[in-house]
C-alpha cells in the first residue's frame, strides 16, 4: 500500500488549532465515562463473586450496575465528538487504518449493541435470577468480556493510524494487534478504568442516605480508595512500558514535558488516597481530600491526553505533509482538467512517490509541505540541528556533503547508527526512518550541501 494516498481538497469547518483543542476536550469527556463503565463493571463483577460468600455485597454490586447502565450511554454519546474531530484532522491515516483492520472494526457496532443488551438483561433480571446467581454472574461476565474487547479494537486502530510506514505489512486486525504498543496501551487503559471507578465507589457509597444492611459505609469508602490507589500505583509500571514500546518517531521534548507534568500532579493524589485509607477524614461524605484528589487526577488526565495528541501530531507530521502534497497536486490537476487544459504526465509510479506541486500547502501539520520527500524529512527531523553553511548542534551540510560526496548510503547508515568521531559535537541520537525516507534525505543533504559549498567558493581570479 502506498503510504501517501491523496486527500480530497475540502476545507475544514474550523481552524486546525480549534479542532485540536476540541479533540482533546471531547476525548477526555468520552474516556472518563468509558473508564467508569468498564471499571465499574469489573468491580461489580468482583462484588458479585464475593456475594456468593457474603450476600450483603450483592446489593452493592446492584447499586454499581445502576450507575454503569447510565454511564455507558453517556460514553457512546460523548464519543461522537472526538470521532468527528479525528476524522477531520487525520482523515487519510484514520480511514486507512479502518480499512486495514477490516471487518473487526465494523464489528464495534454489533458488539456495543450486544453489550448494552446484556447489561440491561443483567440489571432487570436481578430479582428473577436471585436463585440462579451463576447464570446472573455469567450474563455480566459476557457483557464485560465484550466491553474489554471493544477498547482493544479502538486502540489497535488508533495505534495503526500513527505508523503509515507499517501499512504495507498489515493484512488484517490481528497483524495490527501484534504491533508492540497495542497491549501495553490496553493495560494502561484498564488500570485507569478501575482507578476511576474506585474513586466513584468512594464517593457513591458516602452519599447521604446510602446504606446497605451488613456493610459499613466507612469500610466501603476505604475499599474504593484502596482500589483507586492500587491501580494508580500500577500505572507507574504500565506508563513507562507504554512509553518504551512507542516508536521513537513521535517522541519530542513537548511530549516528555506533558508526561512529567502529569506525573507531578498524580503524586499528591496518591498521597491523599493513602491518607484517606490510613486516617480517613471525620467529615461526612467522601472525605475532605476527595475533591483535591479529583482535581489532581483531573490535571493528570489533561496532561496525559495532551501528550497523547502531541505524540500523534509528531508521528504523523511528515505523512500529513505528504498527504497535503498529493492533495494539492490532485487539486491542481483537477482544476486544470475542468479548465480544459492538457494534463502533464504523472511520472513513474514509485511506492510512496509524491508528485511535485507548484505551491506548497501550509496546512499540513507541524511543517509547511515542501516540494520533495527529502526536504520534508529534513525539515521534520534534521533542521533543528543542521543548516547549510554554519554549525548549529551538528555540522553544516557543506561539511556533510564534502565527507560523503557521492555516498548517500553512508549518510543513511550514519543516521540509523551514529557514532562519535569528534568530541566538540554532542552525540547524535539514532533516527529511525523508512528506507525510502533515508535515501531521500541523504540525497537532499548532498544536493543542498553541495550547492552551499559552490555558493561559498570564491570567484575565479582573472589572469
Amino acid at each position: 500500500m502506498d503510504p501517501s494516498p491523496k486527500d480530497l481538497p475540502l476545507p475544514l469547518p474550523l481552524s486546525e488549532p480549534a479542532l485540536t483543542g476540541l479533540l482533546v476536550l471531547f476525548f477526555i469527556l468520552h474516556i472518563v465515562f468509558v473508564n467508569v463503565t468498564v471499571g465499574g463493571g469489573l468491580i461489580a463483577l468482583g462484588y458479585q463473586f464475593r456475594a456468593l460468600r457474603e450476600p450483603a455485597y450483592d446489593q452493592l454490586a446492584r447499586s454499581i450496575c445502576r450507575i454503569i447502565t447510565v454511564t455507558k450511554s453517556l460514553a457512546v454519546v460523548l464519543g461522537v465528538g472526538p470521532l468527528l474531530c479525528i476524522n477531520l484532522l487525520y482523515t487519510v491515516p484514520f480511514y486507512s487504518a479502518n480499512l486495514l483492520t477490516g471487518a473487526v472494526w465494523i464489528l464495534i457496532i454489533p458488539l456495543v449493541t450486544a453489550a448494552f443488551l446484556l447489561l440491561y438483561l443483567h440489571k432487570f433480571s436481578w430479582d428473577r435470577l436471585a436463585q440462579h446467581r451463576g447464570l446472573h454472574i455469567t450474563i455480566l461476565a459476557a457483557a464485560m468480556a465484550i466491553l474489554l474487547f471493544i477498547p482493544l479494537i479502538f486502540l489497535t486502530n488508533i495505534n495503526l493510524m500513527l505508523f503509515p510506514e507499517k501499512w504495507r505489512d498489515i493484512h488484517g486486525f490481528f497483524d495490527a494487534l501484534m504491533l508492540a504498543n497495542v497491549l501495553p496501551r490496553w493495560l494502561h487503559f484498564m488500570l485507569a478504568s478501575v482507578s476511576a471507578s474506585g474513586l466513584l465507589l468512594a464517593w457513591w457509597t458516602s452519599r447521604p442516605g446510602f446504606s446497605i444492611p451488613g456493610l459499613a459505609t466507612t469500610d466501603l469508602r476505604r475499599q474504593g480508595y484502596a482500589i483507586a490507589l492500587a491501580t494508580s500505583g500500577l500505572q507507574f509500571i504500565a506508563g513507562p512500558l507504554v512509553l518504551m514500546t512507542l516508536p521513537s518517531v513521535g517522541l519530542n521534548l513537548r511530549l516528555h514535558l506533558a508526561l512529567i507534568l502529569g506525573i507531578v500532579f498524580a503524586l499528591p493524589a496518591l498521597y491523599w488516597m493513602w491518607r484517606e485509607i490510613d486516617a480517613p477524614s471525620a467529615l461526612p461524605g467522601p472525605g475532605r481530600r476527595f475533591w483535591w484528589i479529583v482535581a489532581s487526577l483531573g490535571l493528570t488526565v489533561l496532561f496525559m491526553a495532551t501528550a497523547r495528541h502531541l505524540y500523534r501530531d509528531e508521528a504523523l507530521a511528515l505523512h500529513q505533509a505528504r498527504f497535503a502534497i498529493a492533495r494539492d497536486a490532485y487539486a491542481e490537476r483537477s482544476a486544470l482538467a475542468r479548465a480544459g487544459g492538457e494534463l502533464p504526465p504523472l511520472g513513474p509510479a514509485e511506492p510512496g512517490a509524491v508528485p511535485p506541486i507548484s505551491q506548497a500547502s501550509s496546512s499540513a501539520g507541524a511543517i509547511a509541505a515542501p516540494t520533495d520527500r527529502g526536504e520534508a524529512v529534513f525539515k521534520l527531523k534534521c533542521r533543528a540541528c543542521h543548516v547549510p553553511s554554519k554549525r548549529l548542534v551538528g555540522p553544516p551540510l557543506q561539511e556533510v556533503a564534502r565527507i560523503y560526496a557521492g555516498n548517500p548510503e553512508g549518510i543513511a547508515a550514519w543516521v540509523l547508527k551514529p557514532g562519535r568521531k569528534r568530541t566538540e559535537y554532542p552525540p547524535m541520537a539514532p533516527v529511525k526512518l523508512p528506507p525510502d525516507d533515508l535515501k531521500a534525505v541523504a540525497e537532499y543533504v548532498l544536493r543542498v550541501g553541495g550547492s552551499a559549498t559552490a555558493a561559498a567558493a570564491p570567484p575565479p581570479v582573472r589572469p
